[in-house]
């Protein structure tokens, strides 16, 4: 069950940081959202709702790093999502230059899909170390 949530958790982070990044830097992701949403999601989400949404998918987020942290014990996949989720609401937060905050946009979401992957690597890595272990226990 908590490995399901891990997983529905990370989807819904990504997809809701392409909608919710659409409406303030759409020529960054635009075409990226126009990927993960071909049917035009991102024009159907209210702007008012788009902030919300994204600190509700960072919270989503969080909280699965903190299940992927139960279980393999490293502590640098939240580290990174914690940089990434800085440097976007640092970015949407701030007056910056369009270029500079393209730039820290594309940091910030990359850093976002670098902290889940990693955490998805050690997590099927502790897995697979464990059953593993298991399966020698049982033949013994």
């Amino acid at each position: 069950m908590l490995g399901t949530l891990n997983k529905v958790g990370v989807l819904g982070t990504v997809a809701s940081a392409a909608v919710n990044l659409d409406c303030c830097a759409p020529q960054v992701l635009g075409p990226l959202a126009g990927v993960f949403f071909a049917g035009g999601l991102p024009d159907r989400v209210p702007v008012g709702w788009q902030l919300p949404l994204l600190y509700g998918s960072l919270v989503v987020a969080l909280a699965g790093f903190g299940l992927g942290w139960r279980r393999h014990r490293r502590l640098v996949p939240i580290l990174v999502f914690f940089a990434g989720a800085a440097a976007l609401l640092y970015a949407l937060h701030e007056a910056l230059d369009v270029s500079l905050l393209t730039v820290i946009l594309w940091v910030g979401f990359g850093l976002l899909l670098v902290a889940t992957a990693w955490d998805a690597w050690l997590s099927f890595r502790t897995r697979a170390c464990r059953f593993a272990l298991s399966r020698s226990e049982a033949s013994e």
